[in-house]
């Protein structure tokens, strides 16, 4: 269920999870009259990417006043005028970012409704049902998937060499009576 948040009350740092704002997520250009909508599933499902693909994740777009989705050209009735939706890349800078591939099998992992592929970033939507797309230039490219995301195996552990072996201590074993058996 949707939610209202008040950026004049709360401001743009209250945490909407462990590693979101709500001034990353709010309207750009955003004044505070207008409250600001939050899909709670929808920054659920961002954070559980952060968390899997263990990088900061950043927001082209999140939720979008009537008036900035129109200036931008989206489509009237977006998922991202209902707080249901967000544009977001993956990494410490743009430079390095998580490949936008990755990000959308890692969406894909996560089971968000709406998944669209953007050169540099990834739409992500809590649509009921499943839509996915590519959008190369203006032409949309309907997809049936990303296949699941599988992290990075971790790295085997460097075998532990010790580079000064300790002395040769004498060792006695002794039998249960006490005696000495051998002395090593």
């Amino acid at each position: 269920m949707v939610k209202q948040y008040s950026l004049v009350k709360l401001g743009r740092g209250y945490k909407l999870s462990k590693n979101i704002t709500l001034g990353e997520f709010a309207s750009k250009g955003a004044d505070g009259s207008e409250p600001t909508l939050v899909d709670p599933e929808l920054i659920e499902k961002i954070q559980q990417m952060r968390d899997l693909l263990g990088a900061p994740v950043h927001f082209n777009s999140g939720f979008r006043t009537v008036k900035h989705n129109a200036a931008v050209g989206g489509v009237a009735g977006s998922y991202h005028t209902k707080g249901m939706a967000a544009d977001i890349w993956f990494g410490n800078t743009f430079a390095d970012r998580i490949p936008d591939e990755e990000a959308a099998r890692c969406a894909e992992y996560v089971s968000f409704g709406g998944i669209g592929l953007y050169p540099g970033r990834i739409h992500v939507d809590t649509r009921p049902g499943r839509y996915r797309y590519r959008k190369p230039g203006k032409d949309y490219i309907t997809v049936a998937g990303f296949p699941g995301y599988v992290p990075p195996a971790a790295p085997e552990p460097e075998p532990i060499v010790d580079p000064a072996p300790a002395a040769a201590v004498p060792v006695r074993v002794l039998c249960r009576c006490g005696d000495l058996i051998e002395s090593l």
